[in-house]
């Protein structure tokens, strides 16, 4: 699902194996109750493992917008309102 939000909306290229990347996307999400999530991603570098960026638990409600899914709402924003804030060298 967090390959919805990188490919072809981001300046981001994902690749086959993780040893071709220089990142590695990390995604949490947890049921919290029905339709509600709660969603995190960390971010790695993908030689050494060094966490570079961990974001803060976002919820997620089923909704219309996110296709009443609780979890591609959590992921959105947490990559929308937090990833793409803190790297603005990541293009939309």
């Amino acid at each position: 699902m967090l390959a919805s939000y990188i490919d072809g909306k981001t300046s981001l290229n994902i690749v086959e194996s993780q040893s071709e990347s220089e990142y590695t996307f990390v995604l949490y999400v947890i049921e919290k109750n029905m339709g509600d999530r709660k969603g995190k991603i960390d971010i790695l570098e993908s030689k050494s493992k060094k966490t570079i960026f961990e974001s803060k638990w976002k919820r997620g409600t089923m909704n219309a917008l996110y296709g009443y899914s609780g979890t591609r709402h959590a992921i959105g924003r947490v990559f929308k309102g937090q990833v793409l804030k803190e790297f603005k060298q990541i293009k939309k």
